[in-house]
């Protein structure tokens, strides 16, 4: 899970502060015209994933882990289709909404997360 925010020095990036699993995609996961969210969105989002055992950062957004040190830490070892530059790294999340990443980069947020969850708390 994260958010689009600043790091430390003013860049936009994505910062990941938690995670949780998904049942997926079902169709009749779905919102309507008397929805909050599908009034505010123009209809643009009209279906809905569940989510369950999510793990979220208490705390100021500021001390999650922003996609900026995750391919600094990670670089090619991020995604699983090679990526030549930092740029291409970071550019691969422009929009989405989920991406795949390697199992090591998995491995790596976990433990990353937890350290954090340690030291800021956490909420589920």
């Amino acid at each position: 899970m994260a958010v689009v925010s600043k790091d430390d020095k003013g860049n936009a990036t994505p910062i990941i502060i938690g995670y949780a699993e998904s049942g997926g995609f079902e169709h009749v996961n779905e919102t309507g015209p008397e929805d909050r969210f599908y009034k505010a969105t123009d209809g643009r989002y009209p279906y809905y994933i569940v989510i369950h055992n999510g793990r979220y950062l208490d705390a100021p957004i500021r001390y999650g882990i922003t996609l900026i040190d995750l391919c600094r830490d990670l670089g090619s070892d991020l995604y699983p289709v090679s990526k030549e530059s930092p740029e291409q790294i970071l550019s691969t999340h422009h929009q989405k909404s989920h991406i795949q990443i390697t199992e090591i980069a998995r491995n790596h947020l976990l433990v990353t997360l937890d350290k954090v969850f340690k030291q800021y708390g956490e909420t589920d």
